[in-house]
């Protein structure tokens, strides 16, 4: 008797040209998008702030941070917001704008598989994957809530 390898549930989040693939348990809410308070001095790829839950959060475009320009805003367009990965005291969440409703996924080893690269990836990227026939990035969020923290 086999027994069916543990899932993980995963959400695949729509990006302008990919996706990315997070753990279910790395998004606290998804949210309309809505205007954001500009931040000033900011790299382009922090988009500005959203008060979530009565809080200040940073807001940023994938994208950009990986130097593939601002996506044009999309009335379809989402905030997803992220449970920051460090633990750290200043930054406990941000937001991460995405180009539709994220898909829900169950992913097993049997259904992921790791597409090996000749060229170096972008930092913010781990790894890209084919899950369920999907292609996506697995994105590193220790990175990117480093970039957050650096800018104070």
């Amino acid at each position: 008797m086999s027994t069916a390898a543990p899932a993980l549930r995963c959400q695949l989040l729509p990006l302008k040209g990919e996706q990315l693939l997070l753990p279910s348990t790395a998004i606290a809410e998804i949210v309309r998008y809505s205007a954001l308070e500009p931040v000033e001095g900011a790299p382009p790829w922090l988009l500005g702030r959203l008060t979530w839950r009565d809080r200040p959060i940073a807001v940023v475009s994938f994208e950009a941070a990986c130097d593939e320009g601002v996506p044009v805003d999309d009335r379809q367009s989402k905030i997803v917001v992220l449970n920051a990965p460090g633990g750290h005291a200043q930054l406990s969440f941000f937001g991460l704008v995405v180009q539709g409703m994220p898909q829900l996924l169950q992913v097993t080893e049997d259904n992921l598989a790791v597409i090996e690269h000749e060229t170096e990836l972008h930092p913010l990227m781990h790894c890209h994957v084919v899950v369920s026939g999907e292609t996506a990035v697995i994105p590193d969020l220790d990175v990117l809530e480093e970039r957050l923290l650096a800018l104070g």
